[in-house]
């Protein structure tokens, strides 16, 4: 399939399973300086596609009860930080397990949250794995 950030190729595996290959990645910044009034924010910032497709990727704690209306202000915040010349997208996440990630993203076109895109999953769980190198979350 054609998109903005290149051809993402991907086949069928079952009726409800499919393969995705997504684009590789064109900027990778796992420890962005983000400062939002005044305060440093962890961030990783990531790239996907030519053109590039730009994404901050923020960890939150407890996300599933966060208020709906100042996480929207908060990415909408960042989502013009003068550090992302593109603007981006923002990727709020919290690691709730050794294999469960709870996502939520501000979508800069949208101004709003999506519930799924599959582009997003794989930056909410490679961003953290890559900083950690590898680590164990929990002992």
């Amino acid at each position: 399939m054609e998109t903005t950030a290149g051809i993402v190729t991907g086949y069928r595996i079952d009726k409800r399973l499919y393969r995705i290959r997504l684009n590789d990645p064109t900027t990778i910044v796992l420890d962005a300086e983000v400062i939002i009034d005044g305060v440093k924010v962890e961030c990783s910032y990531i790239e996907l596609g030519n053109p590039g497709l730009p994404h901050a990727v923020i960890p939150y704690q407890n996300l599933k009860e966060a208020d709906t209306g100042k996480l929207r202000e908060f990415g909408e915040k960042l989502r013009w930080y003068n550090g992302f010349s593109k603007g981006a997208n923002i990727n709020f996440y919290e690691i709730l397990g050794n294999d469960y990630i709870y996502e939520r993203t501000y979508e800069k076109r949208r101004r709003g949250f999506y519930l799924c895109l599959w582009y997003r999953y794989s930056m909410c769980s490679c961003c953290p794995f890559l900083k950690r190198k590898g680590k164990r979350w929990y002992s």
